[in-house]
């Protein structure tokens, strides 16, 4: 069993992805290039074409820190091909994958070492993921359910075994859908995806402008309709996708008019038809943990009526 769990922390891989995030960035390398200081982890930074000169703030940081891996991609190549480029750089037995604006410490980085070399069966671990400034919860599930449906994308630890045998992530995952996508390909190889709830990170992602969110949810809803209908009977897909696609076009049209919805419509057919052309069956094993109601978070495996109730809930007895 590697022994990332101790203070020297050896046995870690730290990838960072980076996006024109120049500020977050330059602050939580630097955190972590004085955090390596003390210990002896890889940190490695995958910059997917930033030109809001983060590449050439990463250049001054390696010149600071020599151990400092930077890669910079020519191209924006996405969050999954972007992702893939930095766990494949990476050579240890543990790959802790960070957003650019993830804030971690040194307690949260042994405690899920501690936790992904617990069991052997286990090959991902997400943390309770906290909004930076609000402390709000970003993945609700967090201390709920024990072993989740995907994993958060700003902060995950994974085993180097498992993505050896699992592979790269789905790299047409843009945005989207690639931590579903995943989750589902590792349970199919033997790996669970567990949350550890007493491990708490934050992560400060932005509002972002109307622009980016139409293109961010046009985009969503392709890759995860594409991830359904890769994975599921042609039903099950048809039903968790159209469940999906009900909840985004109405979030959608609230948020930027009537006009965006047949973009979704249209986005969420194309991710279909792709998906399609790409099915395996899974194990009935997988099958079954998926296809319960009671899996978190949801992606459209949860009914309409239970969710209703769900919020008519949450207003009648809103948390104190």
């Amino acid at each position: 069993m590697p022994e990332c769990c101790n203070d020297s922390l050896a046995d870690l891989s730290v990838v960072v992805l980076s996006h024109n995030r120049r500020e977050e960035l330059r602050r939580n390398i630097a955190v972590l290039c004085s955090l390596r200081a003390s210990t002896s982890f890889e940190l490695i930074v995958v910059d997917n074409a930033s030109d809001d000169g983060t590449r050439e703030d990463l250049g001054i940081l390696q010149r600071q820190h020599p151990e400092l891996i930077v890669i910079l991609s020519e191209q924006n190549l996405g969050v999954a091909a972007g992702r893939n480029l930095g766990w494949n750089a990476a050579s240890r037995d543990f790959i802790l994958s960070l957003d650019d604006d993830t804030r971690i410490d040194l307690d949260a980085m042994r405690s899920l070492c501690t936790a992904l070399a617990a069991s052997a069966a286990t090959g991902i671990v997400t943390p309770r993921v906290v909004h930076a400034v609000t402390g709000l919860c970003q993945n609700e599930y967090a201390g709920k359910i024990h072993e989740p449906a995907n994993f958060h994308g700003a902060c995950h630890l994974l085993r180097r075994a498992a993505w050896q045998r699992v592979g790269e992530l789905d790299p047409e995952c843009s945005f989207g859908g690639e931590e579903l996508d995943y989750a589902i390909r590792a349970r199919s190889a033997g790996y669970a995806t567990v949350c550890v709830p007493d491990v708490t990170v934050r992560h400060n992602n932005l509002v972002r402008p109307p622009a980016l969110d139409r293109w961010r949810r046009e985009q969503w809803l392709y890759n995860y309709s594409r991830v359904l209908f890769k994975h599921f009977p042609l039903g099950r897909a048809l039903l968790y996708a159209g469940r999906s696609l009900l909840a985004h076009v109405l979030s959608g049209v609230r948020s930027h008019g009537v006009r965006i919805a047949p973009t979704l419509l249209a986005g969420a057919a194309r991710g279909a038809l792709s998906g399609r052309r790409r099915y395996v069956p899974l194990p009935k094993a997988v099958a079954r943990f998926y296809a319960s109601a009671r899996l978190l978070p949801d992606f459209g495996n949860i009914p309409l009526w239970r969710k209703a109730l769900s919020q008519l809930a949450r207003k009648r007895f809103p948390a104190v």
